[in-house]
């Protein structure tokens, strides 16, 4: 071995080779152009797989979080939507963050959707509103409280639960002038049933409760409630209450009962 043999035997090769050469893919090999040396590319590599780790689709439908508005819980209509929600995605291979942004598009478009119909609503019922106060005129609050009352006879919770009832074409049931008209009536109906009643009937307790309250106020201790039941308006409506309660006879004696 000569000298000149030796010489090239120990010169480092890495410094005349390309670690890109045995690439036979023309593009491949460009793009590895990029890094320095193998060690760079397999770093560059695993860093990007870290970062795509969350881009893979879930291992079944309950990996995907979907979620709703925030502040509004969950229904079971809810919860029933979402689970049939992550088994299409999950028949269709979305990725987990493309989940994530169609769930974040629709509760926006759900948002939007309930405002229209809120605002829909209002107008609605502004427009019932302005409908009935033109037809009852002054009678508009009273034959209002006869409507509401009428709800509430039938119905446990608060007469606005059956007033706002959504009907299935986006109506509001309080927002039909016909209904509103109907409801009043019927109240009116209650209300009559009610002051016609004898005093011994459930129906007919508030009015003579109200009674014994007036006839108390003759022989209190507080002078201002003695002075109370002789004002006219209360004697006005002693008379009233009676008048509502046993028709138009005569009204004798003290108190202003009837025998």
């Amino acid at each position: 071995m000569t000298e000149n043999d030796v010489q090239a035997a120990d010169a480092p090769q890495a410094a005349t080779e390309d670690w890109r050469a045995p690439i036979e893919d023309a593009r491949l090999r460009e793009f590895a152009g990029r890094f320095a040396t193998p060690v760079d590319a397999v770093k560059t590599a695993f860093e990007l797989r870290q970062k795509l780790s969350t881009a893979f689709v879930p291992d079944g439908p309950e990996g995907y979080a979907l979620a709703g508005p925030k502040g509004r819980e969950a229904s079971e209509a809810d919860l029933a939507f979402r689970a049939e929600v992550a088994e299409l995605f999950y028949g269709a291979q979305v990725t987990a963050p493309q989940a994530a942004a169609l769930n974040r598009g629709w509760n926006a478009m759900m948002a939007r959707a309930q405002a229209h119909q809120e605002a829909s609503d209002a107008r609605a019922l502004t427009r019932a509103e302005r409908d009935l106060r033109r037809d009852w005129g002054v009678d508009y609050d009273r034959n209002r409280a006869m409507a509401e009352r009428a709800v509430a006879r039938f119905h446990d919770g608060d007469p606005r639960d059956i007033l706002n009832l959504q009907l299935s074409d986006g109506r509001l049931l309080g927002s039909l002038p016909d209904f509103v008209r109907y409801a009043a009536k019927v109240g009116e109906g209650l209300m009559e049933d009610t002051l016609h009643a004898d005093t011994t009937t459930a129906s007919g307790a508030s009015i003579a409760e109200r009674l014994d309250e007036i006839h108390a106020w003759q022989n209190a201790a507080d002078p201002s409630l003695r002075a109370k039941y002789r004002e006219a308006s209360t004697q006005s409506e002693l008379a009233a209450l009676y008048r509502k309660l046993h028709g138009d006879g005569p009204v004798v004696g003290d108190e202003g009962r009837r025998t």
